[in-house]
């Protein structure tokens, strides 16, 4: 008797699961940008280092050729590099992120250099990135201020 009254929710159940099979399947963006952050400075520096994972899931390169921010006079795009034991930056016209792939950027490597603070940051605020592509796409990527302490070990500085 009591299989009786199971049947329906059964049925009920396999219902549903054949028509969840149904459901479109949720597209993955083609980029994306992941734990982005700026190390939280003291007020009155005016340049400052952000960091961001960027991913590309699309079967071409993903080239940025041009970087701003509504939060800074400038954003540029920086290696660190060594020159004869001297670390230094050298600034980069593009970064390229190989399709299928993830470019890192972080202490000690390539870096977002942000330039000129329009007012000080607050910690957790989130700074909207603006990238452009080599074919004149707009990609924006978010990095939120962190405490120094918690994200700057490597002893990277600017």
């Amino acid at each position: 008797m009591k299989l009786i009254y199971a049947l329906p929710a059964i049925l009920l159940f396999c219902s549903a699961a054949s028509h969840s099979a149904e459901l479109p399947v949720k597209s993955v963006p083609a980029f994306s940008g992941h734990d982005g952050l700026i190390p939280q400075l003291p007020p009155g520096m005016n340049v400052m280092a952000g960091y961001i994972t960027i991913r590309n899931n699309s079967k071409k390169p993903l080239v940025l050729t041009g970087f701003s921010s509504p939060r800074f006079k400038r954003v540029e795009a920086h290696q660190t590099v060594n020159r004869n034991g001297m670390l230094g930056m050298q600034k980069q016209l593009s970064l390229t992120v190989p399709a299928k792939s993830r470019l890192q950027l972080k202490p000690g490597g390539i870096h977002f250099m942000l330039i000129g603070p329009k007012r000080p940051l607050q910690l957790s605020e989130t700074v909207r990135i603006l990238c452009e592509t080599g074919n004149k796409q707009k990609v924006t990527f978010e990095l939120t201020v962190r405490p120094l302490s918690s994200t700057h070990k490597s002893g990277h500085h600017h």
